[in-house]
């Protein structure tokens, strides 16, 4: 019989959630441009918080112009506004707001906003609110911010916009990881329509010779060896690929109904290039 008294059970560590408003709807625009033609599916605002204890939204409301009377700069921003106001609402989140000036040679620039968002990630973290946080953001001006964080005990994970960070940023947070078509989906309420015309694709054990017979098309990729599309159960179409990078047990299988998202979704998620040919 063990004399070694039990430990009370270990506490989950508190993750608080802290979102640049413009990075990260310029981020999600960028895809729903790329996937839904610009349209703008609703989000799911409790799968956005999804852990997280509590979650600190900052974003800026332009400011009014010399042109501008009241009723006509009250009109321009209400949008913004009611935009803030629901994210506002939802369980666990809180807007902070700065506003937006425009300076001759730095076009628009967010005033407050980003000052703010540092100082209440490390107040709250020198008080010991939080063990662990996020930050969206793909704001170079963010990296002492990390460094600070990082430094003080923080586990902190960077959430950026694809392709336009600077690796200064990403290597800053303890982990870094991309805002890509598979992470907006989820962030979609589930009665968008076309959330479900998107793609799927896995990767399967089967592999070697494909069964091109009765395909529209195959072609040879220098990474997934022999490739072929053909029709799947009449209303979609299938993706075959002989092999998987680095698995060669393994084939990568995609299927989707909607031809242009099929292509930029194979390119985007498994960096496999369709040609349009025979489409």
């Amino acid at each position: 019989m063990s004399l070694t008294p039990a430990l009370p059970p270990r506490a989950s560590p508190t993750s608080y959630l802290f979102i640049d408003g413009g990075s990260f709807m310029q981020s999600l625009q960028r895809v729903w441009d790329r996937y839904f033609g610009g349209d703008q599916p609703p989000l799911d605002w409790l799968a956005i918080r999804g852990s997280h204890r509590k979650v600190f939204y900052y974003d800026a409301i332009p400011v009014q112009q010399a042109s501008e009377d009241d009723n006509t700069h009250a009109a321009r921003v209400a949008p913004k506004r009611a935009e803030l106001a629901h994210i506002e609402r939802q369980k666990g989140f809180h807007v902070r707001t700065g506003d937006v000036r425009h300076r001759r040679r730095r076009g628009n620039e967010q005033k407050m906003v980003d000052v703010q968002l540092s100082v209440d990630a490390l107040l709250t973290a020198s008080r010991g609110v939080f063990s662990e946080c996020t930050i969206i953001t793909g704001d170079l001006d963010f990296k002492p911010l990390l460094t600070a964080l990082v430094d003080m005990g923080v586990d902190v994970s960077l959430v950026y916009p694809s392709g336009e960070t600077n690796e200064e940023l990403m290597a800053a947070a303890d982990s870094a990881v991309p805002i890509d078509i598979q992470m907006c989906l989820g962030w979609v309420e589930n009665s968008y329509p076309a959330k479900k015309l998107l793609p799927w694709g896995q990767y399967t054990f089967s592999s070697g010779a494909l069964p091109v017979q009765g395909s529209l098309f195959n072609w040879n990729d220098s990474a997934f060896g022999q490739c072929l599309v053909r029709t799947h159960d009449g209303v979609s179409f299938e993706v075959l690929t002989e092999i998987a990078p680095n698995m060669p047990s393994h084939r990568l299988v995609l299927t989707g109904k909607d031809k242009k998202m099929l292509r930029t979704y194979s390119e985007d998620v498994f960096h496999l290039n369709i040609p349009e040919q025979g489409w």
